[in-house]
């Protein structure tokens, strides 16, 4: 049997440092998979979580990220029924969107305002108009944070007298042109596409005409609300 010589140890050693070096260096994962526990990326400079990811609690998986003072910003998780959880918090992990774990269906935060309407006006909308042009009846105001608005109005004629209602934001109209039916009376959706840079004050008016008769066409707006393309 041959003895190691010195310098074949020397190498190999000088080898081995070289290696575990390049592991330090790289700090990387590759195609991991976790089963059990949890994976956790730590601030280096104060020790705390920033992130984890795998078992948040008994039956629990999903991801948590924190703010440098360890406090959640963001959690998701699923457990083995099928129920999940997801919220955005504020700095006072205070809930600003989550998730509707019992119902699974929707938001739970934040409650939103839902528009409340007289029923007399709903029966017979008391604006109207008679002009073969379009005249404004409705402004809707707000900010621009998605790029589309969606309003919903009840639209109604007297018989024998056709119309037509739009969207107009200044000189521009934003909508299709959706033509109301003769003696109609129903609830429609107008969608436009609203210009103006992101949280600029908007200014959206709600426009009807009489095409053809000689009774009135009248508008209801019961909601505005902005949506996404």
């Amino acid at each position: 049997m041959k003895t190691p010589q010195r310098s074949d140890l020397l190498t190999e050693l000088r080898d081995l440092k070289r290696r575990v070096s390049e592991l330090e260096r790289g700090r990387t994962l590759s195609s991991t998979t976790i089963s059990r526990g949890t994976l956790e990326v730590r601030n280096p400079a104060t020790g705390t979580a920033i992130f984890s990811a795998g078992e948040l609690g008994t039956g629990k998986w999903g991801i948590t990220a924190y703010r440098a003072d360890g406090t959640r910003q963001f959690q998701s998780w699923d457990d083995a029924a099928g129920n999940g959880y997801t919220a955005l918090f504020d700095e006072a992990e205070n809930i600003l969107l989550s998730s509707d774990t019992v119902s699974g269906s929707g938001i739970a935060r934040p409650y939103l305002d839902l528009p409340v309407v007289r029923w007399a006006d709903v029966l017979t909308p008391p604006d109207f108009t008679i002009s073969p042009t379009f005249a404004s009846l409705f402004r809707v105001h707000g900010r621009r944070q998605q790029p589309k608005i969606e309003v919903m109005a009840v639209v109604k004629n007297d018989a024998g007298t056709v119309g037509e209602i739009q969207l107009v934001q200044g000189a521009s109209v934003i909508s299709d042109v959706t033509p109301i039916a003769d003696g109609a009376y129903a609830y429609l959706r107008l969608t436009g596409t609203a210009t103006g840079a992101h949280m600029s004050d908007l200014q959206i008016d709600v426009q009807a005409r009489r095409v053809s008769g000689a009774g009135n066409v009248r508008v209801l707006i019961v909601s505005a609300t902005g949506r996404q393309s």
